[in-house]
């Protein structure tokens, strides 16, 4: 028995290292750390978290809320309102005779209340009188040919209340519709009086123009106080604002030296 062990043993520590490494059963790693066999990866998980900010978020196009250059440049409607001011101012000044004489032109301009009983679409409104009658200068007098005989009346309490210090009266017995008007002489009173009607016109026209720039000003500063143009911007926009307010007021001026003109 002790031989069989003591040959046993010699077998044993003859056998190489090597071949019994070479003989003994392998492991798995895999069956041991199942989890390290599966790749370790998020991102899965990146992506849902980027998508979830990419929605949450707006594009900066959307959200920077810059003004369009164009549109803080586009001074189309100031432009407008202050071209009607000066047509305004136009119309008014051909109403003022610079001799303070009054003209046939002027009284076709005097516009006439019609009275409310009055059956047609222009009661209640106020209508120049060219509209309502023919108006014939002659020398100083001037002849008025009313068009329908209820707007006699209208007509002639219109002319006697339009400060230009005329009286109606009729021109025939047998024609009611016509009326003569006496032209006064001009004088130093009556032109100095158009002066200040034409000054006075003038001062309304720069008023408007005045209210059109502080409006305009007033929408740029709002862009201002929201962040929604650039400095530089804005001072280019009330630049050409101002340079277009200065013209028009020199277009104004020059409408009223050419009126002065005429006299």
């Amino acid at each position: 028995m002790m031989g069989l062990w003591t040959v046993g043993r010699r077998i044993l520590c003859n056998r190489s290292l090597p071949s019994l490494l070479a003989n003994r059963p392998r492991i798995q790693l895999t069956t041991i750390f199942p989890l390290v066999s599966k790749p370790l990866s998020s991102s899965a998980v990146l992506h849902k978290k980027s998508g979830h900010k990419s929605g949450a978020s707006a594009s900066p196009s959307t959200t920077s809320g810059t003004a369009n250059d164009d549109s803080l440049f586009d001074l189309g409607r100031v432009s407008a309102s202050l071209a009607t001011t000066q047509e305004k101012l136009e119309a008014k000044l051909a109403t003022i005779n610079p001799s303070g004489r009054v003209t046939s032109e002027i009284l076709e301009t005097i516009r006439v209340p019609l009275p409310s009983n009055n059956n047609n679409s222009r009661k209640g409104n106020l209508t120049p009188l060219r509209e309502l009658a023919q108006v014939v200068s002659r020398g100083r007098n001037v002849l008025i040919v009313v068009g329908d005989k209820e707007h006699v009346k209208p007509v002639t309490s219109a002319i006697q209340s339009s400060n230009l210090s005329l009286n109606p009266q009729p021109a025939s017995p047998t024609n009611a519709l016509e009326l003569q008007v006496q032209i006064p002489a001009a004088t130093a009173e009556t032109r100095k009086e158009a002066r200040m009607r034409a000054k006075k016109a003038l001062d309304a026209s720069s008023t408007e123009v005045s209210s059109a720039r502080k409006a305009e000003r007033d929408r740029l500063k709002k862009l201002e106080a929201v962040k929604k143009a650039r400095p530089d911007d804005l001072f280019r926009a009330r630049e050409e604002l101002e340079k277009l307010v200065k013209a028009k007021g020199e277009a104004l001026q020059k409408s009223l030296d050419a009126w002065e003109r005429k006299g």
